[in-house]
């Protein structure tokens, strides 16, 4: 199943420092992806515009498809769902709840971070019901303390949907170190309907 950290290791074809300048970077052209409920139930398949990574698609062309499927009785998925992705090329990863509630997609391919796609949360039929930038749900001082590289802010990975609660669980990045086993992360929560950050209650 495609993950957010894909991209550095297929996708995202390399970096090349550059002194004194933000990393240098590559993508690969993205690959129909498709991603899976925790549970197996459900399943999300994101076939891109077909576009090299980081352009820009013609005015008026369509974006990239996203198709909801669950298992109905018997077993077989059956297509819950289908419209076009308000991504230009293709999200960069997704995750989707396993009652099928709810898809949030990440990026752009090819733009880490630096789109207004940074989170985008459908809901039931494949409604949106909110698009998130970077900067929706975090400080300039936390984002400054990012990864950058020409393309990207690395800001995070591993991100997950607390369907009960209502919320999407995001997980920062807290330093460059994202690249390394040793990166720390901090959670944030959004809230699925309304896509505001929920603030933690005071102790």
């Amino acid at each position: 199943m495609p993950t957010f950290w894909k991209p550095l290791a297929g996708a995202f074809a390399g970096v090349l420092l550059l002194a004194g300048q933000c990393p240098a970077d590559s993508w690969l052209p993205p690959l129909e992806a498709t991603y899976a409920s925790p549970d197996g139930n459900c399943r999300f398949t994101v076939t891109p515009r077909c576009c090299e990574a980081g352009t820009t698609a013609p005015e008026g062309s369509n974006g990239p498809l996203g198709s909801l499927e669950c298992r109905k009785a018997g077993g077989k998925f059956r297509e819950v769902w289908q419209r076009r992705l308000v991504n230009d090329i293709a999200p960069a990863d997704a995750v989707v709840s396993n009652s099928g509630e709810y898809v949030v997609t990440f990026d752009d391919w090819g733009k880490v971070g630096t789109s207004p796609n940074t989170v985008v949360i459908y809901g039931r039929n494949g409604v949106l019901n909110k698009r998130l930038a970077l900067r929706d749900f975090l400080t300039r001082e936390e984002i400054d303390r990012m990864l950058a590289t020409t393309s990207s802010v690395w800001w995070g990975k591993g991100h997950r949907l607390d369907a009960r609660g209502g919320h999407l669980v995001l997980r920062i990045a807290t330093s460059k170190s994202l690249l390394s086993r040793s990166g720390k992360f901090l959670e944030k929560r959004i809230d699925l309907q309304t896509g505001l950050l929920v603030k933690e209650a005071k102790p």
